[in-house]
C-alpha cells in the first residue's frame, strides 16, 4: 500500500509541480532541462512529460 501511495504522490507532483518531480526522479540532467523548457511553454507539455517520466520509473 505504501508504494502505491507514494506513486499516487508523486503523480500528482508531476501535474502540479513538474520540474519538482522530474528532478526527484532523475535528478539534475537533460530530463529537467527539456522539462523545464516545456513548462515554460505551457504547463500541460511539462506535465505529461513528468507523469510520463514518473509512470515509466518502475520500483
Amino acid at each position: 500500500m505504501a508504494s502505491t501511495h507514494s506513486r499516487t504522490c508523486k503523480i500528482f507532483t508531476a501535474v502540479i509541480l513538474p520540474p519538482l518531480s522530474v528532478f526527484s526522479e532523475k535528478g539534475c540532467g537533460r530530463e529537467i532541462a527539456i522539462n523545464i523548457a516545456l513548462t515554460c511553454l505551457a504547463i500541460v507539455p511539462g506535465s505529461i512529460y513528468a507523469v510520463h517520466l514518473v509512470r515509466k520509473n518502475k520500483y
